[in-house]
């Protein structure tokens, strides 16, 4: 750029006359503090379900839970109560790996066709409903059918969450409040797997009302998000834009003054 200006390279020294640096803790002062507890809240829900219903869906499998044992052949090991899976149970894993893909492309559709927050509403609600609809056996094709449901609606949750989150946050603080954020999340992913392998060796029942009781606090902290971020400027972008707006409007006000004297003063000497 200076060949071509035609001009010397600068050279010297660059000084920073300030600094903004992430802070952890500046995650949850204000401005951002209930949106920043409100999408930590949402992180642990979702981590929770996501990862605990992969072995909810194994136990379930195994366990013989609304008749789904049927369509494969589950061999126990009593003695080091080990289980053993046959190759289509290892392919029935794989299938319910797959099913969560649909999930992970109807999220960043609905996020930019029905908003962030809408997108939240219904992946919220209606994976809560869903998740109620495992309690009641209507046979093994309707439990996979719910099953189905239940990975896509807590896929697009996932997705809506990690479009969201580095969105609402201005740049000084946005891989710091992500990075906090899905830190904490990982609790909720423990919590979910722990409670899955142990409340299932008692009954499969109590682990779903465990989701159940997840999802409804998820669907509630919803409410509790305010900015749509759908169509909207960064943060800093937006602070550029307002500054850029006072001052070019305060230059023309400014204009406007210095073209009003101008003709005041020259008016009496036209008349004169």
């Amino acid at each position: 750029m200076c060949a071509e200006n035609e001009v010397d390279i600068p050279k010297g020294k660059i000084v920073v006359s300030s600094q903004h640096c992430g802070e952890y803790a500046a995650v949850f002062k204000s401005p951002h503090t209930k949106t920043s507890f409100a999408v930590t809240t949402l992180f642990v829900c979702n981590m929770w379900t996501s990862y605990g219903a992969l072995f909810l869906i194994a136990d379930m499998m195994s366990y013989g839970y609304c008749s789904m044992s049927e369509w494969f052949d589950v061999i126990y090991v009593t003695e080091s109560g080990c289980i053993n899976y046959t190759k289509a149970e290892y392919l029935f894993f794989l299938v319910v790996s797959i099913l969560s893909i649909p999930g992970y492309l109807l999220g960043p559709w609905s996020s930019e066709r029905l908003g962030r927050l809408n997108t939240f509403y219904y992946s919220t609600w209606a994976g809560l409903v869903v998740t109620a609809l495992l309690l009641l056996c209507f046979g093994s094709l309707a439990i996979y059918t719910e099953l189905f449901l239940v990975l896509t609606f807590y896929a697009i949750f996932n997705a809506v969450l990690w479009i969201y989150t580095p969105e609402y946050y201005p740049t000084y603080i946005r891989t710091t409040a992500v990075g906090v954020i899905n830190g904490i999340s990982k609790l909720g992913a423990a919590g979910g797997v722990f409670t899955t392998e142990v409340l299932d060796t008692i009954d499969i029942r109590y682990t779903i009302y465990t989701y159940i009781v997840v999802m409804l606090i998820a669907s509630l902290t919803t409410f509790f998000l305010d900015d749509e971020t759908k169509g909207m400027l960064l943060r800093d972008e937006r602070v550029q834009f307002v500054q850029v707006d006072v001052q070019s409007y305060g230059a023309l006000e400014n204009d406007e003054q210095q073209v009003v004297a101008t003709e005041e003063q020259a008016m009496p000497e036209e008349q004169g």
